[in-house]
């Protein structure tokens, strides 16, 4: 669950908690996940096309994208795309 990747830390200007990412913990995230916009730019397609080819190739995000704020994707099951 993406919510594992999150740590509470305090903000030491106001003292009030936030959710971090450590950097080992985003590199061991985005070594089994890749974002869509990722995907289009490493093609060279407009992320809307490389949104409409997964949907139509039937792949199904990692994470809810209304929950995470954009789509993203397990490597393993788009690595093997040809586009």
């Amino acid at each position: 669950h993406y919510k594992s990747f999150l740590v509470a830390e305090i903000n030491p200007l106001n003292r009030c908690p936030h959710a971090v990412v450590m950097p080992e913990t985003a590199d061991a995230f985005f070594a089994e996940n890749v974002i869509c916009k990722q995907l289009a730019d490493e093609r060279r397609i407009h992320p809307k096309t490389m949104l409409k080819i997964l949907e139509s190739a039937g792949k199904a995000t990692a994470f809810p994208p209304d929950e995470v704020g954009t789509y993203i994707y397990r490597k393993a099951d788009v690595s093997h795309l040809k586009l």
